[in-house]
């Protein structure tokens, strides 16, 4: 989804009244020169999903930049070797580690690691400690 689509969903999304938690899967390279875009839609995101074809490990202090505002909390991932969950507010950076599993077809995991982490987030996980967002999963009650 582009950009610009992404934004305008996010306004939306942020401007109603029940005060919704946002979850953002950046789709764009996280650059000294993207930036100003993502300081200007981060204050609606509660947590900002990034890859490291976004944001490469070597380039994660920029991260730490994004904190304030509203965002509070990111998850870096790093494919098939876990990624890095950080608490802005707190300035504290957990590792996770992936589970073995053979793998049939990674189409969606994304997607699947983002519903698990929002879920176990508003079923109250203390995140990035919960264990649904270390696992990425959402486990029946």
């Amino acid at each position: 989804m582009p950009w610009t689509t992404q934004r305008l969903l996010v306004e939306a999304i942020a401007a109603r009244p029940e005060d919704p938690l946002i979850g953002l899967d950046a789709v764009k390279e996280l650059s000294p020169q993207s930036l100003g875009s993502f300081r200007e839609i981060c204050p609606r995101v509660g947590i900002l999903f990034v890859s490291e074809d976004e944001c490469p490990v070597e380039r994660e202090d920029e991260l730490w930049t994004l904190a304030g505002n509203g965002l509070d909390r990111i998850a870096h991932k790093r494919s098939d070797r876990g990624g890095f969950l950080f608490d802005l507010d707190r300035r504290d950076r957990q590792e996770w580690t992936p589970r073995p599993a053979t793998v049939v077809d990674t189409t969606g995991a994304g997607d699947a690691f983002a519903g698990g982490v929002l879920a176990g987030r508003l079923l109250g996980d203390d995140w990035p400690r919960g264990p649904r967002a270390r696992s990425g999963e959402r486990q029946r009650p």
